[in-house]
């Protein structure tokens, strides 16, 4: 289910900056990507799913940054559904971030 989602997600983006590769590209790049994710990198993977969105997208004849703005544009909207996902689900189970930030400060250990 996650694939087809980001299947299309990703065909969308491409399609909204007008990026014309044929309908399997997404495909290519999700597993590109997910082989970059083995590398080691910075949080978020910022930087190297970046170069792996280029590098896939390169495959099909994309210019370099094109492929840089649909790499920012997929990723950064990746982190914001998440985001809002998480806002959401606090707000179901009626938490809020101090309760979790009380919790956490409640549960670790004191050093004296």
């Amino acid at each position: 289910m996650i694939w087809t989602i980001t299947f299309s997600t990703l065909h969308i983006y491409l399609a909204m900056l007008q990026i014309s590769v044929p309908w399997y590209a997404p495909l290519f790049v999700i597993m590109v990507v997910n082989l970059g994710k083995a590398l080691p990198s910075t949080p978020g993977a910022i930087g190297v799913a970046h170069a792996m969105y280029v590098l896939a997208l390169a495959a099909f004849g994309v210019p370099r940054e094109e492929a840089l703005a649909f790499a920012i544009i997929a990723h950064g909207l990746g982190y914001v559904a998440v985001v809002a996902g998480g806002i959401v689900f606090l707000w179901l189970e009626g938490l809020t971030l101090a309760t979790l930030w009380s919790a956490q400060e409640s549960d670790s250990p004191h050093t004296p």
